[in-house]
């Protein structure tokens, strides 16, 4: 029993080991690196958001508000 509870220890604690240090999320075929804010085109409108890992997946965490217009100059020319 108490090699179970050791193994799932060290498996929780080397966890960040297996994702790859180069996790990006991608919008219209552009990889925006982790940690990075981009503005997204939802059925909502624009959004703010910012490419972050979730159990060793990336995602995008919407940061509420609009798109400020040189965010949507910088995203336009990334996307071009």
């Amino acid at each position: 029993m108490i090699r179970l509870v050791i193994a799932i220890a060290l498996t929780i604690a080397t966890s960040n080991v297996f994702a790859g240090e180069d996790c990006t999320c991608k919008y219209k075929n552009v990889d925006i690196p982790e940690g990075q804010i981009a503005c997204l085109q939802t059925p909502n409108g624009e959004q703010m958001a910012r490419c972050e890992r979730v159990l060793n997946n990336t995602s995008w965490k919407f940061l509420g508000g609009g798109c400020s217009i040189s965010m949507q100059n910088d995203q336009s020319r990334a996307a071009g």
